[in-house]
């Protein structure tokens, strides 16, 4: 991350509490986070700066936001656990426009994105196929 950039992510909604084993959610956990420094690795030269893991359920929407500065260079990637078979990306500007997405038919999603100025974006995280009731998913935000 460049000197003076600010990166963070805060949950702007709230997903409702899924009960589950201590155990079982441990284990998707981990599953999520072995799936994001996966893309770590390949994404060589880049650093993890911050990542989120939640669960969803089939069709509903989480919002991160990220605050860059013009001309920050991130990539964004997505993950989710095994009983999830799509899950996409959207950003925003702070006006609700959209600047790029991620809704390939996939359970990787990946958006490469250069900010065109100084501000806060919004990541929208959309579980668009989930096998069962609900899904765990992943976002993290890599710089060079």
């Amino acid at each position: 991350m460049k000197l003076g950039k600010t990166l963070s992510m805060v949950a702007a909604v709230i997903i409702a509490a899924v009960p589950a084993s201590s155990a079982m959610a441990n284990q998707y956990e981990d599953q999520i986070m072995y799936q994001l420094r996966n893309h770590q690795n390949q994404l060589r030269g880049y650093r993890m700066d911050d990542y989120e893991i939640g669960t969803l359920r089939p069709g509903e929407r989480h919002t991160l936001n990220a605050t860059l500065n013009r001309g920050d260079e991130i990539v964004i990637t997505g993950a989710c656990d095994v009983d999830c078979r799509d899950i996409d990306l959207i950003i925003y500007d702070d006006r609700g426009r959209e600047l790029d997405r991620d809704t390939l038919v996939d359970d990787e999603p990946v958006l490469n994105f250069i900010a065109p100025y100084s501000g806060n974006f919004d990541i929208e995280v959309v579980m668009y196929d989930c096998s069962a009731s609900y899904c765990y998913f992943g976002v993290a935000l890599f710089s060079d």
